[in-house]
């Protein structure tokens, strides 16, 4: 990726990248920009705010902010596109950005030989003139793209089953109750399972312990009332079911490498 010249470095971004060999993410993460990922060949597995997903070549990830995500899988070539809120709104209104977006109620799309040849082309376009560090240019092909998955929003969209169904309930449960989890006997007491074998199962289909993924979620949580402002930290740290704010101020620290 080169390093664009201008202020605006963080609105904008597109990277391709071949990778050999196995390649995990180490750590769930998210931000506040938009993100499209697409895999030209390849196998990926994705963890999206709680749901599993078997990417295939062809496919199209679509991750809205905020969301909590991670990768991993085997040798790749992908396509990754990150912008942010603000990058549209220098050049679009709010009417038009809307639909453009519309795209993004959607995390994985399958898309046809033909979908993909046309998206490839936009995708080799944007990438030339992102490197030419032409952005307006590079812009009108990012919209083209958006346009496209839009318009071809009604073709059948496949997402794969989850590697392991119980997995993938554990996810959702957290996901949905993460504010009023007490403890993983709290969680391996609903699906009727013991805390070692909950502990077990959970590692070795995610990669990370259930309390990691458990602090990662209400950290997401934590950062959008933050960013919104009008709570205090206390305020905050309890509605994201943290038992006090010492544990919640170290937990962030630890985990996203700055305070509150």
């Amino acid at each position: 990726m080169n390093a664009k010249s201008n202020a605006k470095a963080d609105w904008f971004w597109v990277n391709r990248t071949t990778q050999t060999g196995i390649s995990n993410m180490p750590n769930l993460h998210h931000h506040r920009e938009y993100e499209m990922y697409v895999l030209d060949s390849g196998k990926r597995n994705y963890i999206i705010d709680g749901q599993f997903f078997e990417v295939r070549p062809r496919d199209v990830v679509l991750i809205p902010p905020y969301a909590l995500h991670k990768t991993g899988g085997d040798e790749f070539c992908r396509t990754l596109v990150n912008f942010s809120p603000e990058f549209l709104q220098e050049y679009l209104t709010e009417r038009a950005i809307k639909p453009l977006l519309r795209c993004f109620d959607t995390p994985l799309r399958t898309l046809s030989p033909e979908q993909y040849a046309k998206i490839r082309a936009q995708l080799d376009l944007l990438l030339e003139e992102y490197n030419n560090l032409h952005e307006d240019l590079a812009f009108l092909y990012l919209t083209n793209i958006l346009a496209l998955l839009c318009h071809e929003q009604k073709s059948p969209t496949i997402q794969s089953p989850s590697p392991n169904e119980l997995t993938g309930q554990i996810l959702s449960y957290i996901q949905e109750h993460y504010a009023t989890i007490t403890g993983l006997d709290q969680i391996a007491k609903e699906f009727l399972i013991t805390k070692p074998h909950l502990c077990r199962l959970f590692k070795q289909n995610t990669g990370f312990s259930v309390i990691h993924y458990l602090n990662h979620i209400k950290l997401q949580y934590a950062c959008r009332l933050l960013e919104s402002g009008g709570q205090s930290i206390t305020d905050i740290a309890l509605s994201c079911g943290f038992n006090s704010t010492v544990y919640f101020c170290r937990t962030f620290k630890s985990m996203l490498g700055l305070t509150p």
